[in-house]
């Protein structure tokens, strides 16, 4: 091993002589703490950009240009309506993301920065606003509050400053107090005042950090962030064993050290129970709390839906993770029926086989081995095999082990472990329960 790694290390060394044998012959600038680049980076699929001033992008993240309104537009419409029918008012806050607010900072000397329409994805992000709009969704407009706070986002990092967070909390305030369920929610005031101020460095500084990984970039911060506390200071008619009943369902932008939901509070006026998850995009937070027991014993009236545009894509894993957010949105499915004579279907060589005496649409797959996170299932109606469908978790924190998914009419479906997906046990079980309303 240590001879692997010794060999692995000579690699790295006269690849990084070439590297500057190659940069001495085209005039390079000095290398930098704003330039400095490698091989490794310009390879990367979240190739990090520099711009000005400091300001370092992700080419595939920030320089975006399209949304997938049209493949998911339906699918959000279609969540709010489902928390509607159960008294539940969902607010959706996209939070238009680097690239789209502080492109003023992007370098126009770079070919690939030049030719970034900045107008392109904004006008995408307002036609997704319009969109959910006229269909009866509330959703939240955050380009004025981001744009008068721009630049609004870290240079060495992706997330928004506090400041930007405290505009837009006032923006989502705007709308929940304007909502007929929020007159019913008890008031609770909030001060939020700052206790101090600390350089972005390590996890926080994330693109500083990755370069710092990748190519060797000294991890000096090139941020100093605000600090945040807020506290209650008085409540009317709230009892001590009372639940939030507005839920903040975000992503890491509603974490600290941002202070999204303390500036919520203070602006709401009502109190607010944070169950964001970071790096779990769109989906994470939103799925894991309906499927929660929490949700089940005690609906909150109102759920605020936080996730930043640059996460809204089109890509096979996103396109199941929504589905299953679909169907969690419908039903939890403890309101169910277990699909087999006994609940459990064991996973020999990967492969499961379920033989329902009923048609059913909506299921959840449990299974006992908590690795698994993608596999495929194969429905079929008699002898006719309906097409594959896949079914992958992304790479984000889950607190549960199921899946949800929404299948053709169908009286027995085949569960596939493909090849690729190792070390999980060929023993395990599944547990496939049909999900009632």
């Amino acid at each position: 091993m240590k001879n692997k790694i010794a060999f692995m290390t000579t690699q790295v060394l006269i690849l990084s002589a070439c590297l500057h044998t190659a940069s001495a012959q085209i005039a390079m600038p000095p290398r930098t703490l704003s330039n400095v680049d490698c091989l490794a980076n310009q390879q990367n699929p979240q190739k990090i950009i520099y711009g000005q001033n400091g300001h370092m992008f992700i080419a595939s993240m920030d320089l975006i240009e399209g949304l997938p309104t049209k493949q998911y537009g339906d699918k959000i419409v279609a969540i709010s309506h489902n928390l509607e029918g159960m008294g539940i008012k969902l607010v959706v806050v996209p939070v238009a993301h680097k690239g789209a607010i502080d492109y003023a900072q992007l370098d126009l000397k770079n070919p690939a920065q030049k030719a970034f329409k900045p107008l392109a994805i904004r006008n995408e992000i307002r036609n997704l606003n319009s969109y959910l709009q006229k269909n009866g969704v509330a959703v939240v407009n955050t380009l004025p509050a981001l744009d008068v706070n721009a630049p609004a986002f870290w240079k060495s990092d992706w997330h928004w400053k506090p400041e930007a967070a405290r505009a837009v909390a006032q923006a989502v305030a705007r709308v929940v107090n304007a909502l007929p369920a929020a007159q019913e929610i008890p008031q609770v005031d909030f001060v939020t005042t700052l206790t101090g101020q600390t350089g972005l460095i390590d996890d926080s500084a994330y693109l500083l950090r990755r370069m710092q990984q990748l190519c060797g970039t000294p991890m000096v911060s090139r941020d100093t962030t605000n600090l945040y506390t807020t506290s209650r200071v008085s409540e009317v008619g709230l009892l001590d064993d009372d639940l939030p009943q507005i839920i903040l369902a975000g992503t890491s932008y509603s974490e600290a050290p941002w202070n999204f939901d303390g500036f919520l509070k203070e602006n709401l006026k009502k109190d607010v129970e944070n169950v964001s998850v970071v790096g779990g995009g769109p989906f994470a937070a939103l799925t894991n709390f309906l499927i929660s027991e929490r949700f089940r014993e005690n609906k909150p009236k109102i759920i605020i839906w936080e996730w930043d545009t640059s996460r809204f894509r089109f890509t096979p894993e996103d396109d199941s993770a929504w589905q299953q957010l679909l169907v969690s949105s419908r039903t939890s499915c403890e309101s169910g029926v277990d699909l087999l004579t006994s609940t459990v279907i064991k996973l020999s060589s990967g492969v499961a086989l379920a033989k329902p005496t009923t048609e059913f649409h909506d299921v959840r797959l449990t299974f006992s081995d908590k690795t698994i996170n993608d596999f495929q299932v194969i429905p079929s109606s008699g002898a006719t095999a309906s097409p594959a469908i896949r079914i992958i978790r992304l790479n984000t924190p889950n607190v549960t082990p199921q899946f949800f998914m929404a299948l053709p009419p169908s009286t027995s479906l085949k569960i596939v472990i493909p090849e690729w997906v190792k070390g999980f046990d060929p023993q395990g079980s599944v547990v496939v329960r049909q999900c009632l309303p």
